[in-house]
């Protein structure tokens, strides 16, 4: 089935957390200028947001939420911290050789991996996200092995007890994936079923490639997958706090910033 177009106010909306998480903290009738919609169109979506966790409203100011306990929907994470994004990807891509297989899960960075990635092949990916598979299915060069299960709108992804067990059916040669949050030497994500899926999709490697820009690095969430430990590169900004810096260092083989 194709995947719908987004609708108008998922486009404004997308807008809406772009220009409050580039801000830090706006006032809402700033906002509703910048965007050239009306006060109450932005207050609006600004509740839209506030319920999903993603932002916090007070005495007219809208600020980014630190500490999200839900996960933002694909369209809203493709729209973030695009140009960090693609540098991360472009830093991935070398390490990646021809013929190998490859697992990804629905992080919104490794969309940033196409069309650079059908250079790399005869190349297998491995996903249970599906807006990964459209850019696989968009590359003839590249072959698609897709892990079904429970699908979760709001991450175009599958995920459960399905997913876990096509998992444990494969070995890939990389896995390469983000995550919603490091805190304490953990990658972490708000949902559990998904953070489950993370942390078995890349146990399930034998080279762990994590791509984080520096956002991760303020952020909470509930459920623990997969400590730094176990993964053998990161790739983040050069921009990252040097003490959160120094730790990936002291836990990670291999850091790569750009």
């Amino acid at each position: 089935m194709e995947q719908q177009p987004a609708t108008s106010r998922d486009v404004r909306i997308h807008d809406v957390l772009q220009v409050v998480t580039r801000e830090g903290t706006i006032a809402v009738k700033e906002l509703a200028d910048e965007l050239g919609v009306s006060p109450m169109t932005v207050y609006r979506d600004v509740a839209a947001l506030e319920t999903s966790g993603l932002i916090q409203r007070s005495h007219g100011r809208v600020t980014a939420a630190p500490f999200s306990m839900a996960e933002a929907s694909s369209l809203m994470r493709m729209g973030t911290e695009l140009d960090a994004k693609q540098r991360i990807a472009d830093a991935a891509l070398p390490l990646l050789a021809p013929g190998s297989t490859i697992a990804m899960d629905d992080s919104t960075t490794c969309r940033h991996l196409f069309p650079g990635l059908g250079e790399l092949a005869p190349l297998t990916v491995v996903t249970n996200a599906r807006f990964i598979a459209d850019a696989v299915r968009d590359s003839a060069e590249l072959e698609l092995i897709t892990l079904g299960g429970s699908y979760l709108r709001w991450a175009d992804a599958y995920a459960g007890p399905m997913t876990e067990a096509m998992i444990d059916q494969v070995s890939p040669d990389v896995c390469i994936m983000s995550t919603t949050a490091v805190t304490g030497g953990v990658c972490s994500h708000p949902d559990e079923a998904m953070a489950a899926v993370k942390g078995r999709l890349m146990r399930a490697a034998r080279q762990r490639i994590l791509l984080v820009d520096r956002t991760k690095f303020s952020r909470n969430a509930l459920h623990r997958f997969l400590p730094l430990s176990e993964v053998d590169v990161v790739i983040t900004e050069k921009s990252l706090d040097p003490a959160h810096l120094a730790t990936l260092r002291d836990q990670v083989e291999r850091v790569i910033t750009v």
